[in-house]
């Protein structure tokens, strides 16, 4: 069962192959594990050095200005406050600026250190 509040959307922005298996059961423990579900927007997935920042701090997500939203968990009801993706953006910057929209509505954004995603920005999937 889905936590309340927990989407099912990911950025179109880029093109990816499928995600790791367990790549959105990762993310749903992160956003369960985050203290303040319900101001909550991105979960994204992890960065190289980010795992042991967070093991530092005793968490499995790490708090971050923006992130590349392909493959993340984003939050209905933060979508629904944020707004959608900026069309006339291209590729990452839509990313970047939602992030920022959603940080100057009062909401978090984080990588989880678990949830891992395959990404080849602009590689054909085969």
């Amino acid at each position: 069962m889905r936590p309340s509040g927990v989407p099912a959307r990911s950025s179109p922005s880029t093109r990816t192959r499928p995600p790791l298996p367990g790549l959105m059961a990762e993310a749903i423990r992160t956003f369960e594990a985050f203290p303040e579900r319900r101001r909550l927007a991105v979960v994204g997935g992890r960065q190289l050095g980010r795992r042991e920042e967070a093991a530092r701090a005793g968490r499995n997500w790490v708090e971050v200005p923006t992130l590349i939203t392909v493959g993340s968990l984003i939050s209905v009801a933060a979508f629904a406050r944020i707004g959608p993706f900026r069309e006339d953006f291209f590729v990452d910057y839509a990313d970047i600026e939602f992030c920022l929209r959603a940080r100057r509505s009062g909401y978090h954004v984080v990588q989880g250190v678990a949830p891992t995603i395959e990404h080849a920005i602009g590689r054909p999937t085969t």
